[in-house]
Order: structure tokens, then sequence, then C-alpha cells
């Protein structure tokens, strides 16, 4: 996957999980961004409100529910503050429990032909969630997210409203 970060190209590792109700990697939500507002190497994504209805959604009903995640935390704001959408997330190689931050962002996917890169590239715009950087100790060297591959309506699938890669995926 690739990303965008301080006008240039990233790109980032993800494990992929067929279970996964959401994808989520290391990011941090940042409410008011602009050009240099984010830390060099760090990606950078709109926070989802607690307000809004992508995060009642999943917290209810696609937030992982296993019973040795902690409780989702009320985030309900005083009236000067914001208040950002937390969510559980199960790490797939050991299983421990999360909390992650959900937000709005955006992947780029190469193609291929089966054997050879493509040129270009697709964008895709999901809802996702940004993870301490303590969630990925028990990854793979330089993997640092979880790419949901589910039948979840908040997994990285729904986004792929592009015919080549609905096809790539099918």
């Amino acid at each position: 996957m690739t990303a965008y970060v301080n006008m240039q190209f990233v790109h980032s590792y993800f494990l992929m999980d067929i279970d996964a109700p959401v994808t989520w990697h290391d990011c941090i939500v940042q409410w008011n961004m602009y050009p240099g507002s984010c830390p060099n190497n760090t990606l950078c994504t709109s926070p989802v409100s607690c307000d809004e209805y992508q995060c009642t959604e999943v917290q209810t009903s696609y937030s992982d529910k296993s019973p040795y995640c902690p409780q989702v935390k009320d985030t309900t704001p005083s009236p000067e503050e914001f208040c950002t959408c937390p969510i559980n997330v199960m790490n797939p190689i050991n299983w421990p429990c999360s909390q992650a931050l959900l937000n709005y962002d955006n992947f780029f996917v190469n193609t291929s032909n089966g054997k050879n890169p493509l040129p270009g590239f697709y964008a895709t715009f999901s809802n996702a969630a940004c993870a301490h950087s303590s969630a990925f100790e028990s990854f793979p060297a330089n993997v640092n997210g979880v790419m949901a591959l589910s039948l979840s309506p908040s997994a990285f699938l729904v986004s792929l409203d592009q015919p080549p890669l609905k096809r790539t995926f099918s």
C-alpha cells in the first residue's frame, strides 16, 4: 500500500486478515491538518468524530467484541473540545486487543497483470483506524498495519469501487 505523507508517497506493508472488520495501521489522527503539520515519516489522517454515523456503526456492529477487549471508552467532549471515535481492534498474530481511533483514510493500490506491475495506481477512500505503534510489536519487520479483507461493510474490499480492482479481488 502507498500513502501520501507530507507531499510524498510512502510505501507501507500490511498483514492481510480475512476476518478483520476494519483496516488499522500505525498513524495518528489530526483535527486541523495543513501542509507541514504532520511530523516527518508519520502518517496523519482526519479523525471520525464521535457524533458521526460511521462512529456509531463501527462501534456497535464491527468493532471487535472479544471478551478480552476493553470496553470502548465514551469520548463525549466538553463543549470546546473535539471528540474522537475509539474502536477495538484485534492483533491477528497473538490476539491482544487494542483500542484505535477511527479515521477517514485513503490508500493507493498498484495492480499487476499477475506477473508484472502495471503503471499507475488506484486510490481508495474508506474508514480505517489509527493504532498506537506498540500494537505492532509482534508483527514482522516493516509491517505496520492490518488490511481487512473480510465481508464487513467497513473492510477495505468495500472501498474498491473501480472495476479493475473489483476484478482483481474477486
